[in-house]
């Protein structure tokens, strides 16, 4: 049977089944991401990825995992701008696809929180 190198777990707290897996050893490393941005506080987690915009500068001392802080303020927003998406032909541009900040009419210079 193959084994697990890395589990990553996207999110604990909304789905019963996630929650009981963040507490077995399936993996060597095991990390949860911010489904809910904090601690999960689970021993059986190395390590809890998260993002510049959703942490402090002293954030580490908050969680039980070891942190990993990526740059910007969430993934979402960095996709959406790279993989563009059909939109409303009221919103859409000649091509018929637009980005996130098209999308919202958020200028491309806009920092966005």
């Amino acid at each position: 049977a193959e084994e697990l190198d890395v589990l990553v777990i996207a999110e604990i707290g909304m789905d019963p089944h996630a929650y009981a897996i963040a507490h077995a050893r399936l993996a060597p490393v095991q990390l949860a991401m911010h489904g809910h941005a904090s601690t999960t506080g689970i021993d059986s987690l190395d390590y809890y990825v998260s993002y510049e915009g959703f942490s402090e500068p002293d954030a580490q001392s908050h969680y039980s995992e070891r942190l990993i802080v990526l740059p910007g303020l969430t993934p979402l927003t960095r996709y959406y701008d790279l993989v563009p998406f059909p939109i409303s032909a009221a919103m859409s541009t000649p091509e018929g696809v637009g980005s996130f900040r098209d999308r919202f009419k958020i200028p491309r210079d806009a920092t966005v929180y």
